[in-house]
């Protein structure tokens, strides 16, 4: 937890010795070797440099970052954008958070490419790649057509990564219903961080745009009445099934019948509990997936897709709108994703089968205050609509302990990281790596709990490791955590 609380807070000793991380969050040490090749020390000098995937972005972001008054745009070779502007915290801060709710970030890949065809690099690193592009591009959308239930190949788009196909397909969505005249979003639910980013942004963007906040999954008649009321101005729903990190399903059904009456759109993503597990297409006019999570599960590449299911017309007539707004992914994320998702469907039985053991587990233990998953009271029968018959409860939970769960984190001989949907298990503190700045202050922490979330919660992930060995880290964990307290 020290070092958790160091990265957030950027303690120099702790930020030192981080080499990479979550690429959207942390900069790539490959991007730190094409900065350093591009721009010699001297006009690095009291600058910060960022790398987009495109020309266009960097034109964009420059203008988000500061009006494109003290900020520089250059194109490298390849098409990469670069956006260069003087070292100050608030300038950094925007256009770190540009980048991490538009994703149009540039693949690590992409940029040991470039750095050996300046020969600063030798060749790339060596591994296991599908020969063919289009290949590769064919197994992924086909198999995620199968994961998703019959979906066709040609109704799934690819996103450079999960945040960059939420972006691009609501801004083209939202222009779609502006048009109609209708202007009002509604969130349902605690949803990941950057989404809700991207949905504050369009509600303070000049003109009519507004969203409703519904952060009580389960509140389904207060959400109906206010459709209802609203019915000329709704755009469309956003939500994740389940829910990021408190695994909540609400009445999608019932919600869904309402939002299409109203003339508004779904959107949906199930990226947590995964395809293979549920099945939206039923009440989902667009799914969203990060292809990252389970598909990419060597943790080694991003994507994300565009799934249109069949006779959604409004946004099937937007297909080549969104296609052509998304940052595609390089050649050689596509080829090794083609490797990965080959073992999607095992990893998904194999998590399935360890999570409930797991989950079972905990359920019996007697420091934990509530264990938050697809099975939990009052949303296991929602969530039960949607569960393929051969799904599972899903690879990823949330724990809430009745006492201070820092002894326990540190204790815990897990792997510790924010993703999830990997070959290994993974464990994070959520709250504090994606809301830091509500867990940090007394006033935040009681935003959090008055909308239902412990900010003390643990997000995990099970992997592939023997499920007896995971059960014995945890209970080491908690005998620990009781010395350490006691």
């Amino acid at each position: 937890m020290r070092s958790i609380i160091g990265y957030e807070e950027k303690d120099p000793e702790i930020l030192q010795t981080l080499e990479t991380g979550y690429p959207r969050f942390v900069t790539h040490p490959i991007l730190s070797k094409l900065r350093d090749h591009f721009f010699p020390f001297r006009d690095l000098a009291g600058k910060s440099v960022w790398f987009t995937a495109d020309l266009a972005a960097a034109r964009e972001m420059a203008h988000v970052v500061d009006g494109h008054r003290l900020t520089e745009v250059k194109e490298l070779p390849g098409g990469v954008g670069v956006v260069r502007h003087p070292r100050d915290p608030e300038l950094d801060r925007r256009a770190r958070r540009y980048l991490q709710s538009t994703g149009r970030i540039i693949s690590s890949r992409r940029a040991v490419d470039l750095l050996v065809a300046e020969g600063v690099m030798e060749k790339p690193f060596e591994e296991e790649l599908i020969e063919e592009e289009s290949f590769a591009r064919k197994t992924i959308t086909e198999t995620m057509g199968k994961i998703h239930g019959g979906v066709p190949a040609e109704n799934i788009l690819l996103a450079a990564n999960g945040m960059n196909a939420f972006f691009e397909t609501f801004n083209v969505l939202s222009r779609k219903q502006a048009g109609e005249g209708r202007f009002r979003w509604i969130q349902l639910g605690w949803l990941y961080t950057d989404t809700m980013t991207i949905l504050n942004d369009f509600e303070q963007a000049p003109g009519p745009g507004k969203v409703e906040r519904f952060y009580d999954v389960l509140g389904t008649d207060e959400l109906l009445a206010f459709i209802k009321e609203h019915a000329g101005e709704i755009a469309g729903l956003v939500t994740e099934c389940p829910t990021n990190p408190l695994l909540q399903t609400g009445d999608l059904e019932s919600i869904a019948k309402a939002v299409h009456e109203a003339g508004g759109l779904m959107i949906l993503d199930p990226t947590l509990a995964s395809p293979y597990n549920i099945d939206v297409t039923p009440v989902a006019d667009v799914i969203l997936n990060s292809l990252t999570k389970f598909a990419g599960n060597g943790g080694d590449v991003l994507m994300g897709s565009v799934v249109f299911p069949a006779g959604r017309e409004k946004t099937l007539s937007c297909k080549e709108e969104i296609a052509a707004a998304l940052v595609s992914p390089y050649e050689k994320d596509v080829r090794r994703l083609a490797v990965e998702i080959g073992d999607y469907e095992n990893l998904m039985a194999d998590a399935n089968r360890s999570a409930a053991k797991v989950i079972e587990w905990l359920l019996k233990r007697p420091e934990v205050a509530r264990v938050y998953w697809t099975g939990q009271s009052r949303c296991a029968e929602h969530y039960a609509r949607f569960r393929r018959p051969t799904g599972g409860v899903g690879a990823v939970f949330s724990i809430a302990l009745k006492k201070n769960m820092r002894p326990f984190y540190d204790a815990l001989r897990f792997p510790k990281g924010p993703s999830f949907g990997m070959q290994n298990s993974l464990v994070c503190p959520f709250m504090y790596l994606a809301h830091y700045d509500l867990v940090s202050s007394k006033e935040g922490q009681r935003f959090l709990l008055e909308k239902g979330i412990p900010f003390s919660l643990l997000r995990f992930s099970i992997g592939r490791e023997p499920v007896e060995e995971l059960i014995e880290a945890l209970e080491e964990a908690f005998d620990l955590a009781a010395k350490e307290i006691s």
